[in-house]
């Protein structure tokens, strides 16, 4: 529903991490995922402007095994798809299923890797990801939460690399060391 993300990703993002990487596969953490439709935009967004398949590695998490499910499913309802997906990505990346539903295909459901992962007591893996995205996660905690959450988030970014929050998150009365820039006018921040 918020195409400015994923704008960010493909015309700022990707191209300053493809300078350095050359053909090192670009490392995408989406946590938080929900039931998947944010990390299929991740994976439809670079499919359509970067139109290398191999060229990332994405891995998924929620705390939700519910949400998972759904999500490593890849099947979704008629109101699911028509939230902000476009009629022509929705017939090049999804099947029509029975019971008005849409299945995501094979190709794009195999570049995701779905995992449990709890923010508060997972095991961060640090200068693991060259790209975080942690969207609207953070508006549902309290300051000492958020702050936790946002250190450890830190910690697993590479230097150079980015955090993605939700359009009304921001690091405001945090002591995290992350500098905020407007890429494709989106907010997004930056490890050091």
């Amino acid at each position: 529903r918020d195409q400015k993300p994923f704008d960010a990703l493909t015309q700022e993002m990707i191209p300053r991490w493809r300078e350095q990487l050359a053909n090192s596969p670009l490392k995408i953490w989406c946590c938080a995922s929900s039931t998947g439709q944010e990390p299929l935009s991740i994976i439809m967004s670079i499919l359509e402007h970067d139109g290398r398949e191999n060229s990332f590695d994405l891995e998924a998490t929620d705390i939700s095994a519910q949400a998972l499910a759904k999500a490593s499913s890849g099947l979704y309802t008629s109101l699911d798809v028509q939230r902000g997906l476009p009629g022509e990505l929705l017939t090049k990346y999804f099947e029509s299923a029975s019971d008005n539903r849409w299945q995501a295909k094979s190709e794009l459901l195999s570049k995701v890797k779905y995992s449990f992962f709890n923010l508060f007591t997972g095991n961060y893996i640090p200068n693991k990801y060259h790209i975080i995205f942690c969207r609207n996660v953070l508006i549902y905690q309290n300051q000492e939460n958020k702050r936790k959450i946002l250190e450890q988030l830190q910690l697993s970014l590479k230097p150079g690399g980015f955090l993605v929050l939700g359009a009304g998150e921001s690091l405001v009365g945090m002591n995290i060391d992350l500098t905020q820039e407007n890429l494709a006018n989106c907010m997004v921040f930056v490890k050091k």
